[in-house]
């Protein structure tokens, strides 16, 4: 009790029951971060270590890749040479005309069944004097439900000569509505159209003489006239509007004779120069349906479509097989009046 019992504080060292001194506790708080900082070191390395490894195997992987697509590139594009060839081939003309298309897929075309009375229907039908053409067409006033056209000579029986096809109609509205908001000359004047005793196409309710109708009532040739620079229009765009255009030499007409045969063919005969007869005896001739093939010709419209022809002689049964190909955009069959049926086909 001596120890205490005086007030005084004790001195000395902090004793333990053993006689060891007690260790402060700092050193081991500074021990124990020592070792977390180590621990935490050595956790950066190794991590550093991983993102390099990572980054190593994705160099690897893209040199790989980049290797494999050289060798398919060497493979496939057969060298420098090669190459310049196919660009010249791209860059090379193309012809409105090409090489005959040769399908041995036959299980892809449809099978469109035409009965023989259909060879004598149609927007390409041949008619002379030897191909008479007697079916009745659908005709509609060549006036009817506008104003603009001055109409046809007198001494023609209304009933017939101020008539063509509605088909005819629709595409010969569509041309002058153009010519007149172009031109402001609303001259153009139908001499003679629907004819059902003629022996040529005026018998079909397709064609008709088209001429400038003047103040002085006087009817002339397209370009027979002071005035016939306005009507260059005409000259250069009727094909765009499905017809094909004869000039009074060559139709025997007094006037330009216009035919309705739709834009592909239109445009087919206006590049090539051909008139339609001399287009379906080519057909015939060149572009006929055999052995699995079309054998087919095309053009390339100025809207850029692609159209394909070609000619399907009749079975001489009571009903034909023409062929179609399934993948076809469009398709429209028309007989020749003869002895068959010419295919228009749109594949893009």
């Amino acid at each position: 009790m001596a120890g205490t019992s005086n007030g005084r504080r004790p001195t000395g060292k902090p004793t333990v029951p053993n006689g060891k001194t007690k260790p402060f506790t700092s050193v081991n708080y500074r021990d124990t971060r020592l070792a977390k900082e180590r621990q935490r070191r050595q956790y950066e390395q190794q991590k550093k270590e991983k993102i390099v490894f990572a980054l190593f195997v994705v160099v690897i992987i893209v040199l790989i890749l980049i290797a494999i697509l050289v060798f398919k590139k060497a493979i496939s594009g057969g060298g420098a040479n090669d190459t310049q060839t196919d660009t010249e081939t791209t860059t090379a003309p193309i012809e409105e005309t090409t090489p005959p298309v040769d399908v041995q897929e036959l299980d892809r075309f449809l099978k469109e069944m035409c009965g023989k009375e259909q060879i004598h229907t149609g927007n390409l039908l041949l008619v002379d004097a030897s191909h008479p053409f007697s079916d009745t067409a659908k005709l509609a006033e060549i006036y009817f439900g506008r104003n603009k056209f001055q109409g046809v000579y007198s001494y023609y029986p209304p009933d017939s000569s101020t008539k063509i096809s509605t088909t005819a109609l629709a595409a010969l509205n569509q041309m002058a509505d153009e010519f007149y908001e172009l031109t402001g000359n609303n001259d153009l004047y139908v001499d003679k159209a629907y004819d059902a005793s003629a022996t040529n196409d005026h018998s079909t309710g397709l064609a008709f003489d088209l001429s400038i109708y003047t103040i002085k009532h006087e009817h002339y040739e397209l370009n027979d006239t002071a005035a016939s620079s306005d009507f260059e229009w005409v000259f250069n765009n009727y094909y765009k509007y499905g017809f094909v255009m004869e000039s009074p030499a060559q139709s025997g007409e007094r006037h330009y004779h216009f035919r309705y045969v739709g834009i592909p063919v239109a445009t087919y005969l206006f590049r090539n120069e051909l008139t339609l007869t001399e287009f379906l005896t080519k057909l015939t001739e060149s572009h006929a349906f055999a052995d699995g093939k079309t054998n087919a010709t095309s053009v390339t419209t100025d809207d850029g479509a692609v159209y394909e022809f070609y000619y399907v002689e009749a079975t001489g049964g009571d009903m034909t097989s023409v062929p179609v190909h399934e993948d076809a955009l469009f398709f429209e069959i028309s007989g020749d009046n003869q002895n068959g049926f010419v295919v228009t086909v749109r594949m893009s």
